[in-house]
């Protein structure tokens, strides 16, 4: 990025030791990064599906039926069970997912898109983003393509988690349940 970056958003200094090298600018870049982020879910509410809860969706949507359940939302997300299994019975109540437990052991459990569950992925948000990127230069998309993995492999590095790009994971477990 060029020093002539400019950003109307302010940065209002460091909020922890780690961010003390920061720039004003690369705080902004941070900011701006996060509102696109925010911006692909347009509707918001107690009754509307969170972000967390549609990458929940999309993982289960893809993801093996070997994987389909909490611990590998967990793994996927890189988060503990806790949140995951909030995530879970959230689109259970909202008749999106089922879930369907193993008959010889009761503690295993399947998850599943119901048919709403599918029809609502048609409908994703995340394909605002999409069509946002393909309007970009080819060469656009690779930089950017290159620039957001890197990111996510360097923020996997500073917490020793796992990167969106499944390259940084830990365990070596990619969507598909494999190493």
């Amino acid at each position: 990025m060029s020093p002539s970056f400019k950003c109307n958003l302010r940065a209002s200094g460091p909020l922890d030791k780690s961010s003390e090298s920061s720039s004003p600018a690369d705080i902004a870049v941070a900011n701006l990064l996060e509102q696109t982020a925010r911006a692909i879910y347009d509707r918001r509410g107690p009754d509307e599906i969170h972000p967390g809860q549609w990458a929940a969706l999309r993982f289960f949507a893809r993801a093996n039926r070997g994987v389909r359940n909490v611990g590998g939302l967990a793994r996927y997300l890189g988060i503990t069970g806790a949140p995951a299994s909030r995530a879970v019975a959230a689109l259970r109540r909202h008749g999106l997912v089922d879930v369907q437990k193993n008959d010889k052991d009761r503690r295993v459990a399947t998850i599943t898109l119901t048919r709403e569950g599918r029809d609502l992925l048609a409908h994703d948000p995340i394909q605002r983003l999409s069509r946002a990127i393909s309007e970009l230069a080819p060469s656009e998309r690779e930089i950017l393509g290159r620039l957001l993995a890197d990111l996510s492999e360097r923020l996997a590095a500073y917490d020793g988690g796992t990167d969106i790009t499944g390259r940084g994971r830990r365990d070596g477990n990619d969507v598909q349940g494999g190493p």
